[in-house]
């Protein structure tokens, strides 16, 4: 919540309303892409749906997963994410060991 002093005037409000918005959707977006990014990972770690998806697009995807036992669709972003980074999946703990620190420390000099 926003604390309002007396002294604001209805342009400072409206002025404070908009950014707030302009936030919010902001917000919204950056979860939507986070949410697409998910799906994304496990479409394109499964051989199985990549091929599927590759050959046939986004909706023979859909309609297929509607048959499969658990869905890629059904998956919280966020477990999935959590997952990832602790290594749950003997294929992600290989990655992470191998790519896990390819970008330099705030310590290193740049050259």
């Amino acid at each position: 919540f926003v604390q309002v002093h007396g002294e604001a005037d209805l342009g400072s409000l409206s002025a404070l309303y908009k950014e707030s918005l302009e936030l919010r959707e902001a917000h919204v977006q950056y979860v939507l892409k986070f949410h697409q990014i998910a799906l994304a990972y496990l479409v394109l770690k499964d051989a199985e749906r990549c091929e599927l998806y590759r050959n046939h697009g986004y909706a023979t995807l859909i309609q297929s997963e509607s048959y499969a036992e658990e869905s890629v669709f059904d998956v919280d972003p966020y477990e999935a994410y959590d997952a990832f980074f602790r290594g749950d999946d003997d294929e992600d703990r290989q990655y992470l060991l191998l790519n896990g620190n390819q970008w330099p420390s705030d310590d290193e000099d740049e050259d």
